[in-house]
């Protein structure tokens, strides 16, 4: 995974197509700007290019509660992943942050090029 170094562009141009994975929490949201207007941004979000537009992978809230105040600009960093990745970035990222829950894990695993992943199933009859 190769990352750039952070760097800063508009919010308006952060696009949020990747999000269509998670389900955002007004809650969440609102704690998010509270933090935002307290400390500013404490950590970068993450982007990806897709179709020559940077697409946030990480960092949805952040980018959520800086267009709800004003802010022209939020900081990211840019990772250079082909697409199977970045569904994976995602999960992994927002896995070991604790802040994904079982549906949005499981729409991201739905996002994976290929035939949709099917966890196995053992009935009570069918063990050896």
């Amino acid at each position: 995974m190769s990352a750039s170094a952070t760097t800063s562009s508009a919010t308006a141009v952060l696009g949020t197509s990747l999000a269509r994975a998670r389900c955002p929490h007004p809650a969440a949201i609102e704690r998010m700007k509270r933090s935002l207007s307290q400390h500013g941004q404490l950590t970068p979000a993450v982007t990806v290019v897709r179709e020559g537009k940077l697409e946030i992978l990480d960092g949805f809230k952040r980018h959520a509660a800086a267009k709800a105040l004003g802010w022209p600009e939020l900081h990211h960093r840019v990772l250079d992943l082909d697409e199977t990745a970045q569904w994976v970035a995602m999960l992994q990222l927002n896995l070991s942050a604790c802040s994904i829950t079982v549906l949005e894990e499981a729409l991201g695993a739905l996002e994976l090029p290929g035939p949709p992943p099917v966890a196995p199933q053992v009935a009570e009859g069918d063990r050896p």
